[in-house]
């Protein structure tokens, strides 16, 4: 069993998950700086990454994201007034390691 990876950017998370460079079973959770309050909200947020991150896999990126959204593993610290975490030192940590692939 792959060791679980937490994810820390929505966008590119989803894009590493569909281009095959992070097995998304890995994933426990990714932590967002999204704040989605309603299927309304996802439908826009989701709309907006097609068009700016994912234009080259769009429908694969949809339903990835889709499906981690179902599953619950995207945590939005946003909505209790917090800070997302920065990815500038990167967008995946897995026993304690940042890195972005």
């Amino acid at each position: 069993m792959p060791q679980s990876i937490v994810g820390r950017s929505f966008s590119f998370c989803v894009w590493d998950i569909a281009r095959g460079r992070i097995a998304a079973e890995a994933v426990e959770m990714i932590i967002s700086s999204t704040e989605a309050q309603s299927t309304e909200d996802w439908d826009r947020i989701i709309a907006q990454n097609k068009e700016e991150y994912w234009y080259e896999m769009p429908e694969t990126c949809e339903r990835i994201a889709r499906k981690l959204i179902a599953e619950g593993k995207i945590v939005q610290p946003c909505l209790k007034g917090l800070r997302p975490p920065d990815v500038s030192l990167g967008h995946w940590r897995q026993q304690g390691n940042l890195f972005s692939v």
